[in-house]
């Protein structure tokens, strides 16, 4: 099994037997337990938001609000993204993954019946990750200097 390098910049790591705690500087604390909960939660969403875009046109309709729904969707993805705790460049390249993921999916509904590729839901969804992205390095970073 592949050892995983923890970032250690402004935190403290403890070993207890076979745990190892992070607690950092701005009063989060990640276990591996944690670690793994937040990239079932990313993956599980990755999952959710696959299943909605490439389900035949008409089973997920959500009417008017599709620009801010989309805007919304991949405002979260960038969340759950910002808690695995990738630390800034792993942050940022997983938010360009995210806006690639979006673009394929928009380009995989070309061939669902009843699905269409839009381009202003691709901006949505690109406006939805770095709205998401910069909201949490903003609270991030006011939350470290709060401490």
């Amino acid at each position: 099994m592949a050892r995983r390098r923890l970032p250690t910049r402004n935190c403290q790591v403890t070993v207890l037997g076979e745990a190892t705690i992070l607690v950092c500087k701005d009063g989060y604390g990640t276990s591996p337990m944690k670690q793994h909960a937040s990239t079932f939660l990313f993956l599980g969403y990755a999952g959710l938001v696959s299943w909605a875009s490439l389900s035949p046109g008409g089973s997920t309709d959500i009417g008017a609000n599709d620009k801010l729904a989309h805007f919304l969707t991949y405002a979260l993805f960038a969340v759950f993204a910002f808690r695995l705790r990738l630390g800034a460049a792993g942050f940022i390249l997983c938010c360009f993954g995210i806006v690639l993921y979006s673009a394929l999916l928009e380009y995989a509904q070309l061939f669902i019946p009843g699905r269409t590729m839009s381009g202003l839901d691709l901006l949505a969804n690109t406006l939805g990750v770095l709205v998401g992205a910069l909201a949490c390095r903003w609270l991030g970073a006011a939350a470290e200097t709060s401490h």
